[in-house]
């Protein structure tokens, strides 16, 4: 789908470990991938044929029109995509479970002549890739997802009570990058159902 120069939601995701596996693991991960992220997108309601979806092989960069729900992107469509990996990883050996770095963020996007442009572009990827996430990973290895969003989300969004999350859900993070230099809200999901229910409003 061709996008226009204009805010959009990013999401961004990464699978753990993915390196490590060979050629037959890794068809199998991007298989059951795609199938987890549309079962999750269906089961919170968003539509991800309408997501302009650049594949990375062992993740995606996604974005996303403002007319999908934030409080549908942030909050279900990561608890479900949680309770899926929690049944796809009990059917599997522990060397095999599928874990998830998840960055959210919101900002202009363009149209390039190699992928996509602007600065939200750049800092959705700093934070999937920065070393506060990785080191979240590590020290969380039950944990199937562990979410990272940009200050404007966890300030307009989870702060503010429209989701299921609370705040202190969250720990604050400087992350420094590249040339990225910035503030960013950590989350490890800890297997909650996932719930259509929140504290207030809608987005």
């Amino acid at each position: 789908m061709t996008i226009n120069t204009a805010r959009h939601w990013l999401l961004a995701i990464d699978v753990v470990g993915y390196g490590k596996g060979d050629d037959q693991r890794h068809r199998s991960i991007q298989r059951v991938l795609l199938e987890l992220l549309n079962e999750a997108a269906d089961a919170a309601v968003l539509h991800r044929k309408r997501w302009t979806i650049q594949s990375t092989g062992d993740g995606e960069l996604a974005i996303i029109p403002l007319t999908e729900s934030e409080r549908r992107l942030v909050d279900e469509f990561i608890r479900h995509l949680d309770r899926l990996l929690t049944q796809h990883n009990a059917w599997h050996i522990e060397a095999a479970r599928l874990r998830l770095r998840v960055a959210v963020h919101v900002g202009v996007v363009g149209p390039g002549d190699n992928g996509y442009t602007g600065q939200a572009v750049v800092q959705v990827k700093r934070l999937l890739e920065c070393g506060a996430l990785r080191k979240a990973v590590d020290a969380a290895p039950e944990a199937n997802i562990v979410l990272v969003v940009s200050d404007e989300i966890h300030r307009g969004m989870i702060s503010q009570g429209y989701t299921t999350y609370r705040s202190d859900d969250f720990r604050r993070v400087r992350v420094g990058l590249k040339e990225y230099r910035g503030q960013a809200w950590i989350h490890v999901v800890a297997g909650k159902a996932a719930t259509s229910g929140y504290h207030q409003g809608t987005s």
